[in-house]
């Protein structure tokens, strides 16, 4: 995770951006909501410093066929279980 918000910054927060057309738009509340909406998206065992406290572990114990380790990473919305006619 530090490594995808690091990557994050390094990408987005480094360039630069012409700001006189930006008004009074908080842009430093903007990337930290951002960041917030897609810890919230965290699956598999949550790390000691999570700071969503209605998100706990879960999908821990999901395998692959071959018993691939498939716990951990993002929830994309695609698991919704129906078909793509929805989005």
């Amino acid at each position: 995770m530090k490594g995808s918000i690091l990557t994050f910054f390094v990408c987005f927060v480094g360039t630069k951006v012409d700001l006189s057309a930006a008004g009074d738009y908080n842009y430093g509340d903007v990337i930290q909501k951002s960041l917030l909406f897609y810890e919230a998206q965290r699956t598999g065992r949550l790390p000691s410093d999570n700071r969503i406290s209605w998100r706990g572990d879960s999908f821990v114990t999901d395998r692959g066929v071959n018993g691939e380790d498939l716990s951990g990473g993002y929830f994309d919305g695609k698991n919704l279980g129906g078909s793509q006619e929805y989005s």
